[in-house]
């Protein structure tokens, strides 16, 4: 959606009053102070003997958590030195017990140019290393991913390394990724006016990409002037929504945001990068304005846990029109962010609040995971990072970071226990002998994770696959908003 700067000045004005509309509480973790919304509770989760200074993290098909690990260093010297360490590593952490809290540990791939992202891919691993996407494998099924690909080269590197960030998992199944930095890059790309033909146009605008997982041209979706689009999330419809630094040229308490990326539109801010490519009408703005925040995340909210706790949430729309949200992470702000989506036109505008804050500098949110139960994992990377970050780059020994979980204060009982234990193997096995009535009540009853394991793990032979398709495709017909 577009708006007048004049507009979009008077609704950043506004949403600073709406994000102390709420009652808040006060939580004290550590040396930390943090604010959080009425109806909330927030816990730590993993300290610094399971996790330091997490980048970015994702689920495995067995509910542990695989996360990204920063060992950077701080001595001063070149940015493109910095860039060279390879001493970074992903760990994975384990919930022995289903408590919610992580006690186990393990190193599963290291040697690691910096990292920005991760996702899985079947049993495989895709990791973002600008300039690459890297494509890590376990050949050996020891636990630990020694076999390493190129999945994609975007062929350019610069000194803040925003070149790359992602990837992700799209809803239609493909791999997305965002294109941050000005530096030029030129790749081959799908033509969708003539699907036989490949196009090569450089470009040094900023972008969302997306590839088929088995690789071939990519396919441009999003286009802007922005300096660092750092992440991007999907409605359950298909629309995405994305972060980034810049969006508006700094003034006026307009910079950073939000924003909804319909296929082929273009960005602010109006700048050199933008020169040739094709536009409609005016450059489209944020749907929300967030500052100087420097949003490193956002997410949909999948589950209602959340905002249903807190009085934003509209108790009033039976159709959950006005109950959409996205939370974000914003890394100079200290603070998780909950932006309710209220529809106009053919996109959106955004109602904005705090739903955490913290009184330390050195606290710097870069992740959430949203997990079965509907609590949020918020994962803080530390003080370690001042690569082109002026409000970043205290004492690493003082700000380790670490991973807290926001939930309902109402979750009690068995709901605090998120993280699903059985492996992949017991869980097809159990599922592979029912019969087609059984499977189907057995996968209507399952978490997400168990769900996950089955379809990662479904039988090899024709026809066991094709009866999880069949109750699978059943699934997602299915009109319950419980399923």
């Amino acid at each position: 959606m577009t708006k007048t700067i004049i507009v979009a000045i008077v609704a950043f004005c506004v949403v600073q009053n709406v994000a102390n509309a709420n009652e808040t509480s006060n939580v004290a973790i550590g040396n930390i102070n943090f604010t959080i919304a009425e109806g909330l509770t927030l816990e730590r989760v993993a300290d610094e003997s399971l996790i330091q200074w997490p980048i970015a993290a994702t689920n495995h098909a067995n509910g542990d958590l695989l996360i990204l690990e920063c060992h950077w260093t701080k001595e001063v010297v070149p940015k493109p030195k910095k860039l060279e360490n390879t001493s970074h590593k992903i760990v994975r952490l384990s919930d022995s017990n289903g408590d919610g809290q992580y006690d186990k540990r393990f190193v599963i791939a290291d040697s690691l140019s910096f990292p920005e992202g991760i996702m899985v891919l079947g049993e495989d691993l895709l990791v973002s290393a600008p300039p690459q996407i890297l494509k890590l494998s376990d050949k050996d099924n020891d636990g630990f991913f020694e076999a390493r690909d190129v999945w994609f080269d975007a062929g350019t590197i610069t000194g803040c390394a925003n070149d790359l960030h992602g990837p992700m998992m799209g809803p239609d199944g493909w791999v997305y990724w965002t294109k941050g930095a000005f530096a030029e890059q030129k790749h081959a790309l799908i033509d969708r006016t003539n699907p036989d033909q490949e196009t090569s146009k450089p470009s040094k605008a900023a972008h969302i990409y997306r590839r088929h997982p088995n690789g071939g041209p990519i396919e441009r979706l999003m286009t802007g002037g922005m300096d660092n689009p750092s992440d991007l999330t999907f409605s359950p419809e298909g629309e995405r929504f994305f972060c980034s630094t810049f969006m508006h040229h700094p003034g006026n308490g307009l910079r950073d945001g939000l924003g909804h990326a319909p296929r082929g539109g273009m960005f602010g801010k109006q700048q050199q990068v933008l020169d040739g490519h094709w536009t409609t009408g005016p450059l489209l703005q944020p749907i929300a304005n967030l500052g100087p925040a420097a949003p490193a995340s956002v997410h949909y909210l999948q589950s209602s846990a959340i905002a249903k706790s807190t009085s934003w949430y509209k108790t009033d729309s039976p159709s959950g029109s006005q109950n959409r949200f996205l939370v974000s992470s914003q890394f100079n702000l200290h603070k998780i962010g909950l932006h309710r989506l209220v529809p106009k036109g053919s996109s959106f505008e955004t109602e904005n609040h705090d739903l955490l804050s913290a009184d330390r500098v050195d606290f710097h949110p870069v992740d959430i995971l949203e997990e079965s139960d509907g609590s949020l994992l918020v994962f803080d990377t530390g003080g370690w990072y001042d690569l082109c970050c002026p409000s970043s780059g205290t004492d690493q020994k003082v700000a380790m970071g670490g991973i807290y979980r926001l939930r309902s204060a109402s979750a009690t009982g068995s709901a605090k226990g998120t993280l699903i234990k059985a492996a992949p193997q017991s869980i097809t096995e159990d599922l592979r002998s029912a019969s087609d009535n059984k499977l189907g009540a057995s996968l209507r009853k399952e978490s997400i994770w168990r769900l996950a394991s089955a379809i990662t793990a479904a039988p090899a032979e024709s026809e066991g696959r094709c009866r999880f398709a069949k109750q699978i495709i059943a699934l997602l017909a299915d009109t319950d908003p419980t399923i």
